[in-house]
């Protein structure tokens, strides 16, 4: 049961840490229903700056 308090209070201070520096980001990615700092850091950490996709998913936008 330690073992389990212990990763439980493990993850809240990831968690923190997580929200907090997503704070200092202008993040569209949390404007889409359900994703919140912890998965748009997940994406952002895994597709790197999202500003380059954003420009060509508005372009694609516009030109529809």
């Amino acid at each position: 049961m330690n073992n389990i308090r212990f990763f439980e209070q493990s993850i809240r201070k990831i968690e923190n840490v997580i929200n907090r520096n997503m704070a200092k980001l202008a993040n569209p990615l949390e404007s889409v229903r359900g994703i919140g700092p912890v998965y748009s850091a997940g994406i952002i950490a895994e597709v790197g700056d999202t500003a380059c996709c954003l420009g060509i998913l508005s372009i694609m936008v516009i030109h529809r």
